[in-house]
C-alpha cells in the first residue's frame, strides 16, 4: 500500500484473508514525508512502480526482507501534479499512466533501446477526454479501461494502442478513480469515490451490479487478485477486502499511521508471461499488444513509416508542449519541460509584430494577428512558412468544445459524437435538447443526494422524471399544496428555493447563512415552512419557521444536537422533530414533541431508537411513524410515544424518509436503488388537517400565527417583539382603517391579514366579505361599488395609488319643503340622476383608458380589470383565481365543513350579471385623471 502521512510503503507477507492479518509487517519511509503516493503497480522481475511529485518512478529488487538492497529511479518525469492510475503492461514491458490535468492517457516504453531513450513516451488518447484517473490493463488481450470524471463520468474500453474507443457505461456515476480487473472471467471492477460503492460489469459494460454500498468509506485505491477485491480508503484509514461473488467483507483492517491511498498485489507467478507477442515482430521505438496481434508505434514527435516498423521525424516543433511568444517569436516548451523534465526549446523568428495567436494543434498550424500590417495569417509549423488567411472556423461535432452542443450527456463516437439523456429525461428531436415532464399531480417527489436532482414519480405508470433544477446536496422537501409549488434545500449556497410545477419558476425564499436546512414541511393552516437548520457546530442547531409571503424567519426551539425530520399536526397544534446521535459528545436520539410555537417541549420516544431518520403521521388513527436507519425498521406509535410497534424491516437497506398515501408507506433508503412501497397502513386520513384558529387570518396576527391546543399565539420574527395587543409586530406594514363606502369588523389592518367589513348604506357588495393587507400595507381591492344614500357623487382615481387615498367630490341637493317647489324641481332632479348619478339599477359608464397607454403604465387597468386588461371575456372563469391567497380562500370554502358553494361567489362566476358589471366603479363625464376616460 502507498500511504500519506507520513509517505511510506506498508507491506503484509501472504495475501489478507480475514482480520487477524497485521498490516505492520515491513514499512519503508520515503523522504520527504509530505510525498503523496497517488498510484501504485508492480511490476516484472521484483520490481515496484508508483507516481508521485509529477513524476513516475520504480523500485527495484523490491523486497520486505532486505531494505538495503531499493534504489529509486525516475521512469518518467513530466507528469502533472494530479490524482491518476498508473498500470503495467507485464507482457510488452510497456508503463501507462492517466493524467488528470493535461487529460490524456500516456504510455513509454520501461526497456531502452538504440532507437528509444529515456524521453520516449507517445498520448494514446487525448481527445474527447477530460480528467481521466482510472486505469486497468488486459495485456492478453490487448484491452485498456479507464474512466473519465469530468463533466460527467463515464467508463471507456480501448485496445492498447488508444484505438476503438467503446463507451460501456455513462450514467449512475460520479467519479470512479480505481479500475481493476479480473482477467480470467473478463470483468471490470471500479470504485465511485462519490457514491461510495464498489461495483463490477462485464467487459463489454453488461451485467452491472453493486457489489458492495460503502456508506461513509470513500475508496481511492482497488485491486482485484484471487475473487477479493482490496480497497483503500485514506478517510478512514481503513484497508479492506471484499468478495468478488457475494459482496461480503472479507476483512477490514484500520491502518494505525498513515493514510492509505493505493494498493496493490504482487505475485512473481502472474508476472510471469509465456510469450510476448511483441518478440515476433522487430518494432523500432514502441511495442503494444491489442486485440489484433502486436502493433509497433512512435514516440510524441516521430511519424510511422510505410513499413508499420520505423519512425521518422514529424516535426521540429514537440508534439505536446506549451507555445508563448513576444513581439517577433514564438517559443514551445515540452510539457515535459513544464513538469521538470527539462529539454530543448525550439523557436522561430517572424517579420510581424504579434499581437494575438491562437493554435489548431491537430493541424499543426498557429493563427497569429500581426499589428504591423492588421493582417491575420497562418503559420505551418511542418514547413516553417506563413501565408495570409482571411477567416477560420472552429472544430465541431467534438465533445471536447462546449460539451457537443450536447443539452446534457456527450458520448464520443468514431464519426464524431452523440448525444444521451441522463435518467428521467428524454432526448429531443433535435438529437441535443434534453427534456423532461413535470406533473402537477399524482406523483412522488424523492431527492437523489448523490447526483444532486430531484425526481418526480409518476403514482400511476411508475415514469421517473427528473426535475429542471440545479440543486447540491439536497435533504428537505416539502410540497405547498394549494401552489402548487415544491419547496427544497440547497446545502451548497445555503438557501431555501421554490419551484412552481406549473410555470417551473424558481424562486430563493429564504437564505439560511452559516446554517442549512435538513428537512421541512409546510404548514396546511397558514402555509408556514417548518424546517430543521443543522450547523457544524455543536449544539447549535434549531427548529425555525419562515413566513412565505413576508420572507422573515423565527427560532422556534434552539441549541439542538442534530435534527433531522419534522411534521406537524395542526388539529392539535403539535410538532414533531426526532434527534440523531452525535458521536463525539455521546447524544440521546430521540423523538420530541413541542407547541407548534416552540414552547412545552419534551422526549416522547428516547428508549430503543438509534438513528429515526424519516417521520410522517396518521392523523386519523392518532399514530406516528418513523424509520429507524441504523436498525432498518419502520416503528409506530401512538401521539404520545405510547404503544410502539414494529411494521417492518429491510436489513441492510439504510432506511432514510417515509411518507404517507392512502393505505400506503413510502420509503427511501441509500442502499436501495428504488423506491419502495407498503401496504401496512389502515384508515390513513390523506388531506392535511387544518386548524381553524390560524386559518383564513382567524388569528388576526401580523406576521406568525402558531396553532395550540389552546387556539392561536401570534409570533414575530426574531430580534421583533409583540405589541401589547398580543397581535401586531413592531414595525409591521399597516394598511390604513379609513375607507371609503365599507367599514372594517373587528379588524386589525397588518400586512398579511385579511379583513371582513360591510358596505356602507347604499352601496353593494361585488366581491367577498374579506380583503387582504399586502405585505407592501396596501389593500388588494376595493368590494363596494354604487351610490351612498343622501349622496350623488362619483368617485374618481387619483395618481396616488399606493396611499390608496381617494378624492371624493359631493354634490349636495337640498330638496325644499313646498308642493309648489317640489313639483317644479321633480323634473330637474330626475335630469340631475340620469346625466349625473346614473342610478345602480342601470348598467354604470365603463372606465375606458386609451389604447396608447399599456397596462403596464397604467395602474388603473389591472386594478380595474383584475388583473386582465379586456372585458368579462377574458376574466377567470369557474375554478380559476388571480392570486394565491384567492385560492387558498376558496379552496377552503370547498373542504368539508368550509361551507356551501356560493352562487353570487365571483370567484366561481365573475360576469355572471352582464348588465351590472362590478368589477367597474362608477364615474362622471368630468373625470380629470389622466389614466381614465369615460364613455
Amino acid at each position: 500500500m502507498g500511504v500519506w502521512n507520513n509517505a511510506s510503503f506498508i507491506t503484509t507477507l501472504g495475501i489478507p484473508d480475514s482480520n487477524l492479518v497485521q498490516f505492520n509487517n515491513f514499512r519503508f519511509n520515503l523522504s520527504p514525508v509530505q510525498t503523496r503516493i497517488t498510484s501504485i503497480a508492480a511490476g516484472p522481475e521484483r520490481s515496484l512502480y508508483f507516481s508521485a511529485e509529477r513524476g513516475i518512478y520504480e523500485i527495484s529488487n523490491y523486497s520486505i526482507w532486505n531494505n538495503e538492497s531499493f534504489t529509486i529511479s525516475p521512469v518518467y518525469r513530466g507528469k502533472s501534479n494530479s490524482v491518476g492510475q498508473i498500470a503495467v503492461d507485464v507482457l510488452s514491458n510497456n508503463i501507462y499512466w492517466c493524467d488528470g490535468l493535461l487529460n490524456w492517457i500516456a504510455m513509454k516504453p520501461l526497456s531502452v533501446t538504440n532507437a528509444t531513450t529515456s524521453l520516449t513516451y507517445r498520448v494514446l488518447i487525448d481527445r474527447d477526454l477530460h480528467q481521466p484517473e482510472g486505469l486497468a490493463l488486459d495485456p492478453h488481450d490487448g484491452l485498456m479501461f479507464f474512466s473519465e470524471n469530468y463533466p460527467r463520468c463515464r467508463i471507456e474500453r480501448a485496445s492498447m494502442s488508444g484505438n476503438n474507443r467503446t463507451v460501456l457505461l455513462y450514467s449512475g456515476l460520479i467519479r470512479v478513480m480505481s479500475l481493476s480487473l479480473d482477467t480470467e472471467d473478463k470483468r471490470v471492477f471500479w470504485a465511485d469515490y462519490e457514491r461510495h460503492t464498489v461495483e463490477t460489469c462485464g467487459y463489454d459494460g453488461s451485467d452491472r451490479r453493486v457489489l458492495r454500498r460503502m456508506n461513509g468509506v470513500p475508496i481511492t485505491g482497488l485491486q482485484f487478485y484471487e475473487n477479493v477485491v482490496h480497497g483503500v480508503s485514506p478517510a478512514r484509514r481503513t484497508v479492506v477486502g471484499i468478495d468478488a461473488n457475494t459482496g461480503d467483507v472479507v476483512y477490514d483492517s484500520v491502518i494505525p499511521m498513515g493514510d492509505p491511498y493505493a494498493v496493490t498485489v504482487f505475485d512473481a507467478a502472474v508476472n510471469t508471461s509465456i510469450i510476448d507477442p511483441c518478440s515476433l515482430i522487430q518494432c523500432q521505438q514502441i511495442c503494444v499488444n491489442t486485440p489484433f496481434g502486436p502493433t509497433c508505434l512512435c514516440g510524441e514527435g516521430f511519424l510511422l513509416e510505410a513499413d508499420g516498423l520505423s519512425c521518422k521525424v514529424r516535426t521540429w516543433f514537440h508534439d505536446k508542449g506549451l507555445i508563448i511568444n513576444n513581439a517577433t517569436m514564438f517559443y514551445m516548451l515540452d510539457t515535459r519541460f513544464i513538469n521538470g523534465q527539462g529539454g530543448r526549446v525550439p523557436y522561430m523568428v517572424t517579420s510581424s509584430i504579434i499581437s494575438t495567436f491562437t493554435v489548431n494543434a491537430h493541424s499543426r498550424l498557429i493563427y497569429f494577428a500581426d499589428a504591423k500590417t492588421n493582417s491575420l495569417y497562418e503559420l505551418n509549423l511542418f514547413t516553417q512558412r506563413y501565408r495570409l488567411v482571411t477567416s477560420t472556423a472552429p472544430a465541431a461535432g467534438t465533445c471536447q468544445i462546449l460539451n457537443g452542443g450536447c443539452d446534457d450527456i456527450c458520448i464520443p463516437t468514431g464519426e464524431g459524437r452523440e448525444c444521451k439523456c441522463d435518467a428521467g429525461s428524454q432526448l429531443q428531436a433535435d438529437s441535443t435538447t434534453c427534456s423532461t415532464n413535470v406533473k402537477p399531480d399524482d406523483f412522488l417527489v424523492v431527492t437523489d443526494f448523490s447526483h444532486d436532482r430531484i425526481l418526480q414519480i409518476d403514482m400511476i405508470t411508475g415514469e421517473m422524471s427528473r426535475l429542471p433544477l440545479t440543486v447540491k446536496k439536497c435533504t428537505g422537501l416539502s410540497l405547498g399544496q394549494a401552489s402548487r409549488e415544491l419547496l427544497y434545500s440547497d446545502q451548497a449556497l445555503k438557501t431555501i428555493q421554490s419551484f412552481s410545477l406549473l410555470t417551473r419558476n424558481t424562486t430563493v425564499l429564504y437564505t439560511t447563512g452559516f446554517y442549512f436546512a435538513e428537512r421541512m414541511t409546510v404548514g396546511a393552516s397558514t402555509g408556514h415552512l417548518y424546517f430543521t437548520a443543522l450547523s457544524t457546530l455543536s449544539n447549535s442547531s434549531y427548529i425555525g419557521v419562515i413566513h412565505r409571503t413576508l420572507r422573515v424567519h423565527r427560532t422556534l426551539i434552539p441549541n439542538l444536537q442534530t435534527p433531522r425530520a419534522i411534521a406537524l399536526y395542526p388539529s392539535k397544534g403539535l410538532m414533531y422533530f426526532r434527534v440523531l446521535f452525535w458521536t463525539e459528545i455521546g447524544p440521546f436520539p430521540g423523538i420530541g414533541r413541542a407547541h407548534m410555537d416552540g414552547t412545552s417541549r419534551e422526549y416522547i420516544v428516547s428508549r430503543d431508537i438509534l438513528v429515526p431518520n424519516g417521520l410522517a403521521i396518521d392523523y386519523e388513527a392518532n399514530r406516528i411513524y418513523w424509520t429507524d436507519g441504523e436498525k432498518n425498521q419502520i416503528e409506530s406509535s401512538d401521539i404520545d410515544g405510547g404503544n410502539r410497534q414494529v411494521l417492518t424491516s429491510d436489513p441492510g437497506a439504510l432506511m432514510m424518509d417515509i411518507v404517507v398515501n392512502g393505505q400506503l408507506l413510502f420509503y427511501t433508503a441509500w442502499n436501495r436503488q428504488r423506491f419502495k412501497e407498503d401496504n401496512f397502513v389502515k384508515s390513513i386520513y390523506v388531506l392535511k388537517i387544518v386548524n381553524k384558529a390560524c386559518s383564513n387570518g382567524e388569528g388576526q396576527c401580523s406576521t406568525f400565527c402558531f396553532p395550540t391546543p389552546d387556539g392561536g399565539i401570534c409570533g414575530c420574527q426574531d430580534s421583533v417583539s409583540l405589541l401589547p395587543n398580543n397581535k401586531t409586530c413592531v414595525g409591521a406594514p399597516r394598511c390604513t382603517s379609513d375607507l371609503t363606502g365599507l367599514d372594517l369588523l373587528d379588524c386589525e389592518p397588518s400586512a398579511g391579514l385579511s379583513c371582513r367589513f360591510q358596505c356602507q348604506p347604499g352601496l353593494t357588495l361585488t366581491l367577498n366579505t374579506t380583503l387582504t393587507c399586502t405585505p407592501g400595507g396596501q389593500w388588494n381591492v376595493i368590494h363596494c361599488s354604487g351610490v351612498p344614500s343622501f349622496h350623488a357623487a362619483a368617485t374618481v382615481f387619483t395618481n396616488d395609488v399606493q396611499s390608496g387615498i381617494f378624492e371624493k367630490y359631493s354634490l349636495y341637493i337640498y330638496i325644499g319643503g313646498g308642493c309648489a317647489l317640489l313639483m317644479v324641481l321633480v323634473p330637474v332632479s330626475l335630469l340631475l340622476r340620469r346625466f349625473v348619478c346614473r342610478r345602480k339599477t342601470k348598467e354604470p359608464p365603463r372606465l375606458h383608458y386609451e389604447s396608447s397607454v399599456t397596462s403596464e403604465s397604467n395602474p388603473y387597468s389591472a386594478f380595474m380589470n383584475r388583473g386582465y386588461e379586456n372585458s368579462c371575456m377574458d376574466r377567470p372563469k369557474s375554478g380559476e383565481y388571480n392570486t394565491i391567497a384567492e385560492m387558498m380562500m376558496y379552496e377552503d370554502m370547498k373542504a368539508p365543513g368550509g361551507g356551501t358553494t356560493d352562487p353570487q361567489n365571483p370567484y366561481l362566476k365573475p360576469c355572471d350579471n352582464r348588465d351590472i358589471d362590478t368589477y367597474f366603479i362608477p364615474c362622471t363625464e368630468h373625470t380629470e385623471s389622466p389614466y381614465l376616460k369615460a364613455i
